[in-house]
Formats: structure tokens, sequence, C-alpha cells
């Protein structure tokens, strides 16, 4: 296959399709004409995060950077923390559902702005 990109390869050996990156879409190259694809749900998993993956690279000219993922995952963590102590401490102090619904949006709008 000549797509330079990520090749989904058989059993056999034989890759069936390719996935790859040209002028900023993503395109899948296949090795033979198909009726068909079935995945196991692992197969299927990586494909489509691979997918994703391409889809960013055509969208922003470059690949994403796993080290993102991570900060990602971290800012989340940090901020359902965050998140969980202001509705206890607002509940508490008997603060209506509306303000604290407010005050959350604000707290994490402004963590992520």
């Amino acid at each position: 296959m000549s797509l330079n990109g990520t090749a989904v390869v058989l059993n056999d050996g034989e890759a069936l399709v390719a996935m790859g990156v040209e002028a900023r879409q993503v395109v899948w190259q296949f090795a033979r004409p198909l009726e068909i694809i079935r995945w196991n749900p692992d197969n299927a998993k990586n494909f489509a995060l691979e997918m994703g993956r391409k889809a960013y690279e055509a969208q922003f000219g470059r690949e994403p950077s796993p080290q993102r993922n991570i900060v990602t995952e971290e800012l989340r963590k940090r901020l359902r923390a965050r998140a969980v102590l202001v509705v206890r401490s607002l509940t508490e102090a008997g603060r209506s559902p509306k303000f604290i619904a407010e005050h959350v949006t604000d707290l994490l709008l402004s963590e992520i702005g």
C-alpha cells in the first residue's frame, strides 16, 4: 500500500487498510475491494482512536501530543475535586441549586480559560 500512514494488518500479515493524512483530509486506502469489515471490540476501539489522531493531524497539521492527554486527565481530576468541594460547601451553606450551578460553572471556566 502506498499511503504513508497507519496500516491495519490481518492475522495472515496482509494489510487491509492504511489510514493517513493528505491535503488536510483523513484518507483510507484499501488493499482490495471490500464489502464488509468486521472488528472485534479492541480493534474497533484502536482504529477509532487512530482515526481521531489522524483527524487532529488533518485539522491542526501535527500529531496530538501524548503528554497533552496526561495533562488533560490531570486537569479533569483537579477540576472534579474542586467542584465536589465547592458543591458540598455551598450546599451546606444553604445556597440554591441555581447559585451553586452558576458558581461551579464560573469556577470551571476560569480554570480552563
